[in-house]
């Protein structure tokens, strides 16, 4: 399998600085780049699992605000997922039977404004 991270391990490090909940969707905010998750994402913490956009879901990804990126990492027809300094960690599918769109994610690089899609 293809590892699919390689130009988002610059963000290993970086705190989330805001998510924002549009309509059916989720955008998580690196100071200026953000990774848009077309398909419903869940995170984890403390054994709990929740996703978006069932109850409590926005709560729980809102508390990952000023958490900083410990790891990232993908593979071809897998999930992204995103580890946390907090400890929560959150999955976002890859998969085409999740697409509800010709691409599941998409991640915009502030700093060179490349916009990659997956």
């Amino acid at each position: 399998m293809t590892d699919l991270t390689p130009d988002l391990q610059f963000l290993v490090g970086e705190p989330l600085s805001a998510v924002s909940f549009v309509m059916d969707y989720i955008e998580f905010h690196f100071n200026g780049s953000y990774l848009r998750c077309l398909a419903p994402p869940m995170v984890s913490r403390d054994g709990a699992v929740v996703a978006f956009p069932d109850a409590g879901s926005r709560d729980a990804f809102c508390r990952l605000i000023g958490a900083e990126v410990r790891a990232i990492r993908a593979a071809d027809g897998g999930e992204l997922v995103v580890e946390f300094s907090d400890g929560a960690v959150v999955q976002m599918s890859m998969s085409h039977a999740e697409r509800a769109s010709p691409e599941v994610l998409n991640f915009r690089n502030e700093g060179t404004g490349e916009v990659q899609f997956w």
